[in-house]
């Protein structure tokens, strides 16, 4: 998933650049060098947003990383940056950084998804919803559901703050929200719900379905 930035030389403000009395050669140089300022001012942009410039893919009348001097006036360029693919490895690393340590296992299980389907945060597929979760059953006693904290080295939790300082960070390009989720398919989720006193002791319709739900980040694409 990425963000597109498109120059098009048919727009009014590359138009009034391009000389017809140029050759076609001279035209594709003059739309080139207009492409690489263009492309200047965005990574700027990015960077001033997001702390970094993001990797981006370059296309030339559809052509990946052809030169940009070989666009055919009238034509394109298209400058596809990975925002998204850096949202996701942001989140990824704050969530191993702030994980706490006892035997790894929670530092381990921290599983993303799109719309449902277990992904890699590194090549995230389209999507209309993507989700960081723990698969460990003791994640929401860690989120602060266990008083006192369940763990000394994160007394306020992990994913609350995570979700707090990624929306900061990246919420011009996404909505991120602190919430709860159930994993989807083989995520490898503990089957401990149905067996804990609390889900017993309740004996409520729905019990079992809530103890499931796991504390997550909730990203959306504006």
């Amino acid at each position: 998933m990425a963000i597109r930035t498109r120059i098009d030389p048919i727009n009014r403000d590359v138009a009034a650049i391009v000389n017809a009395s140029l050759s076609p050669q001279a035209q594709s140089e003059t739309v080139a060098e207009f492409a690489r300022e263009q492309l200047a001012e965005a990574e700027a942009q990015n960077a001033a947003a997001l702390g970094t410039a993001p990797a981006h893919d370059t296309f030339v009348d559809g052509a990946a990383d052809a030169p940009l001097e070989s666009v055919h006036v009238p034509g394109n360029i298209t400058f596809v940056f990975h925002l998204l693919t850096e949202l996701f490895v942001y989140v990824a690393n704050l969530l191993d950084q702030h994980s706490p340590v006892l035997t790894g296992r929670y530092k381990r299980s921290h599983i993303f998804f799109a719309d449902g389907q277990e992904a890699d945060p590194q090549r995230p597929p389209p999507a209309m919803e993507y989700v960081f979760l723990n698969t460990t059953a003791y994640s929401r006693k860690i989120e602060g559901a266990a008083k006192p904290p369940e763990s000394p080295q994160a007394p306020e939790g992990v994913y609350e703050g995570v979700a707090t300082m990624a929306s900061a960070r990246f919420g011009n390009l996404a909505r991120i929200a602190f919430g709860y989720r159930a994993p989807m398919g083989d995520s490898g989720l503990e089957d401990w719900a149905s067996t804990t006193r609390q889900v017993r002791r309740r004996g409520r319709t729905g019990s079992d379905a809530w103890n499931r739900q796991q504390p997550a980040i909730i990203i959306t694409v504006r």
